[in-house]
């Protein structure tokens, strides 16, 4: 049994990183974390107007935003994953343009 703490949670991934180089751990309402060999970043959404309304995809979601810029730095493309899978969780992305939906999203990123 892990906590659900980051850094409990970055503590197990990293066991997995002599088999791959990166590991997103989903944390559901609590955002998600991903871990390399040598870094973890924590990332979440700040809580905001909206109501959950559907959670079906979002881990697709999360994982489609993470992949997009596999160039990007590993904070940036948590945050991205992390807006993507709550724009989709909150159900903006039924009923406004994505630009929009991103907009309306702040995220908190920690590394630790």
């Amino acid at each position: 049994p892990i906590a659900n703490e980051p850094t409990e949670i970055a503590a197990a991934a990293r066991t997995l990183c002599d088999k791959t180089q990166i590991v997103l751990v989903s944390r559901g309402a609590d955002g998600a974390i991903v871990v390399t060999q040598d870094k973890a970043v924590g990332c979440r959404a700040k809580p905001a107007k909206y109501k959950v309304v559907n959670t079906v995809a979002c881990g697709d979601y999360l994982l489609a935003g993470f992949l997009a810029d596999e160039t990007a730095a590993l904070s940036v493309r948590l945050e991205n994953a992390i807006t993507v899978a709550t724009a989709r969780a909150w159900g903006l992305t039924e009923t406004i343009d994505w630009s929009m939906a991103k907009e309306k999203i702040e995220i908190e990123t920690t590394v630790f």
